[in-house]
């Protein structure tokens, strides 16, 4: 028992340090989630915290429901809002799972139309995440839904 006041106080300097950590960008558990459904395959969001000199985003799918296993893709591009350019859209890339139903972590190296627009920081840029399907003979199935965690821009290290 002699232990017992120095394991309370180093429960306590944890639990105060803890408390006053900010949210680690890479846990993907605090980041919000996306619900993509064939009904509503499209969603913007605000951009998020960007680094300096962007280079690439990291996408985290963590569901997918798609009994059918068809194929599909997950698409990302920038919504340009900066005065003149209204509207603009500008694609970073896509990602396709395989099989249909794996979730994992995908990185997309950003090219240089979409850096251009986030290093320009333009009020009002907006990300938006859509799924299509890899085929267009082949719409995407009712059942389809993929939830996503918000993506993570990524700069040099």
């Amino acid at each position: 028992m002699t232990h017992f006041p120095a394991v309370i106080l180093l429960s306590w300097l944890a639990a105060a340090c803890a408390s006053n950590r900010a949210p680690d960008m890479f846990d993907a558990s605090t980041r919000t989630e996306i619900n993509l459904t064939a009904a509503m395959p499209s969603k913007e969001l605000p951009l998020g915290a960007v680094p300096k000199e962007p280079d690439s985003v990291e996408v985290e799918i963590r569901r997918i429901a798609n009994p059918g296993a068809q194929a599909f893709s997950v698409w990302l591009g920038l919504v340009a809002g900066g005065p003149g350019e209204p509207g603009r859209f500008v694609e970073l890339g896509s990602l396709t799972p395989f099989p249909a139903d794996r979730t994992g972590r995908y990185l997309l190296a950003i090219p240089e139309p979409a850096r251009a627009v986030l290093e320009r920081c333009e009020p009002g840029t907006r990300l938006r995440v859509s799924l299509a399907p890899v085929s267009p003979d082949r719409p995407l199935p009712t059942s389809l839904e993929v939830v996503l965690a918000e993506p993570v821009w990524r700069g040099p290290r």
